[in-house]
């Protein structure tokens, strides 16, 4: 995978200058031939056993012939089914290289590239072209994800293909008795039939937050066993995996990166690749999302739904999802475009989709924002909380995750929903940073959070009560009783 790192010059020239998919589209028409023709034999040799065996070749004598010969249309049977799954694989493989080889930036472009950069710093003058430099240098960067991207999807495809390949060698084992031969032939075909009923394996796909491409194995580890397990048993650690995405926001990433819809734009086409991928090999899949991640992965199972896929294949365990219905950013905003910084507010996360598990720490600035802005004080409370809160769900101990109250829903949901307690106001976070500073925080602490509690419409919490799975979005006071006016 050493192209996650490579140039896109280096990347769009393997791909742009190999050998196409030409010798893997001939290699899948020669093992379909060669199918076929495993495939008649097996038909020949039974029919000439059955019409020998019962007219001319009776007798003890024949019988033995007869059993000695019995494994082998089974055998051929079984490796005409390989060769055509062979076949199969080859096709998919090319196909997947068809899609890259269309994603991948022309070198042209590159090339292009290029050269304004190097004409824009030559002609510099007091630094009068820098914001046309930053600007080729941030659509340069562009172009790298997207070699990326198509590269990914790439390695993704073929090495599904590649692991459903199946060594000869376990059929040729099958020949060693007549007997046994026979028994492990029936066995061979029954266990390569594309309809045979065999365990799939859970894998969990694990895309982790603006900032961080490639999550560490350490990463997937912990937030699979916090935040997968306990709710999809099937799903461990044994079989989790880091997902590659661009993950990047220039407001967040730096200008020189790609803006949000951009980068979540890519990282949907790599998570359909993957699910699709293991779907493909008979695996069910999970997707663990964290920030960015989640959204994604929210705009996935539509996705998903509109292909058909299954309910029984897919889960998803989201973490400080932006797109969370009651509280989320991009929900409270919902249609919502900031056109200068690249970013448009898609709304929820489905909540009757797949089955899902949402995670919100209390405060969460990203996904659970207050209901009614126009309480300045929780707002403050909610940006200090997307900096000191959103980054904790990858750090916080099993011991604080079992803390999370399970909250209410309304009609059919597939999706559960928690919210993990806060022991502190963000906003104060600062103070607590100076000298004396707990003190004087833990003596204005109650009243304040009274306020900042009412921006979510109750001063018991710091996060709106109604149903967690109805969409809801900003509204303009909240509904209070006047016996709660006298503490503010």
């Amino acid at each position: 995978m050493e192209f996650l790192t490579l140039p896109p010059e280096v990347n769009s020239a393997r791909i742009l200058r190999g050998p196409g998919p030409a010798p893997l589209r001939a290699a899948a028409t020669a093992w379909a031939t060669l199918s076929e023709d495993l495939a008649s034999s097996a038909t020949a040799v039974s029919s000439v056993m059955s019409e020998i065996s019962g007219s001319a070749w009776q007798g003890p004598a024949a019988a033995a012939m007869a059993a000695a010969v019995a494994p082998y249309p089974g055998w051929l049977g079984a490796a005409a089914t390989r060769a055509a799954a062979a076949g199969r694989h080859a096709a998919t493989a090319a196909a997947a290289y068809e899609t890259a080889r269309t994603a991948t930036v022309p070198l042209e472009m590159l090339a292009q590239n290029r050269s304004r950069l190097v004409s824009l710093v030559a002609a510099d003058v007091l630094g009068l072209n820098a914001p046309a430099i930053a600007a080729t240098e941030a659509h340069y960067e562009q172009l790298w994800a997207q070699d990326v991207g198509a590269m990914a999807g790439y390695y993704a495809g073929a090495s599904a293909a590649v692991a459903q390949l199946t060594p000869w060698q376990t059929l040729l084992s099958t020949l060693e008795s007549p007997v046994g031969g026979m028994k492990a032939a029936e066995a061979a075909v029954s266990a390569s039939s594309p309809s045979a009923s065999t365990a799939a394996t859970g894998v969990t796909l694990v895309i982790g937050g603006s900032g961080y491409p490639i999550p560490s194995q350490s990463y997937v580890n912990t937030v699979v066993a916090d935040y997968v397990t306990p709710t999809f048993p099937g799903f461990t650690t044994a079989n989790a995996q880091s997902l590659y995405t661009p993950a990047q926001s220039y407001w967040i990433t730096g200008v020189k990166t790609l803006t949000e819809d951009a980068s979540w734009a890519q990282g949907l086409t790599i998570l359909d690749n993957a699910i699709h991928a293991q779907l493909a090999t008979g695996n069910n899949v999970a997707v663990q999302g964290f920030s960015q991640g989640a959204g994604i992965a929210s705009l996935e199972m539509a996705n998903l739904k509109a292909e058909g896929v299954p309910t029984s294949s897919v889960s998803f365990s989201l973490i400080g999802d932006p797109m969370n219905p009651n509280g989320g950013l991009y929900s409270r905003f919902d249609g919502l475009t900031l056109a200068s910084m690249g970013k448009s507010f898609p709304g929820s996360t489905p909540a009757n989709d797949y089955p899902t598990v949402i995670y919100t720490i209390e405060y969460d600035g990203f996904a659970d924002f207050p209901q009614y802005p126009l309480n300045l004080v929780a707002d403050a409370n909610a940006m200090l909380g997307a900096l000191y809160v959103h980054p904790q769900y990858p750090v916080l101990t099993p011991a604080q995750v079992v803390t999370a109250v399970q909250l209410p829903t309304q009609g059919p949901t597939t999706t559960t929903y928690y919210m993990i307690p806060t022991q502190n106001l963000p906003l104060l976070e600062p103070l607590r940073a100076l000298p004396l500073g707990n003190t004087v925080a833990d003596l204005i602490q109650p009243d304040l959070k009274v306020i900042v509690n009412l921006g979510y419409g109750n001063p018991d919490y710091g996060y709106s009560t109604g149903p967690a799975n109805v969409p809801t979005p900003f509204g303009l006071f909240p509904d209070a009783s006047p016996g709660l006016s006298s503490p503010i």
